[in-house]
């Protein structure tokens, strides 16, 4: 009986769409895991942002909603195997950063 939870790690970090600002943006990423799975889930800051879509093989692409508090969040993946056995994988940490650069001007005389 298999009673070995997948592994499984970060092909690419998380990162925000960059065209796209405030609540809702999307996150993206790629797992591999070592094993098929299934039910896997995304978990940002230990709150469960939803289900993640399959790609080929045992790669899954992150998608979400993205945190609204600026600073850093962690990411992590969740999956089942056809056994049962649960994993997880910390995907990375992903930084919101909403704050526009400040800009200062001066007259020259």
């Amino acid at each position: 009986m298999d009673r070995t939870p997948p592994t499984a790690h970060a092909e690419e970090p998380p990162s925000l769409a960059p065209a796209i600002t405030g609540p809702g943006r999307p996150v993206s990423g790629v797992v591999r895991f070592d094993e098929v799975v299934h039910d896997v889930e995304v978990w940002i800051d230990d709150a469960p942002q939803g289900w993640i879509v399959g790609g080929a093989g045992n790669t899954f692409s992150l998608a979400g909603a993205a945190p609204t508090a600026e600073g850093a969040h962690t990411v992590v993946a969740r999956a089942t195997d056809e056994a049962g056995n649960a994993g997880q994988v910390t995907v990375g940490t992903l930084v919101v950063d909403d704050t526009p650069p400040s800009l200062t001007t001066s007259l020259v005389d």
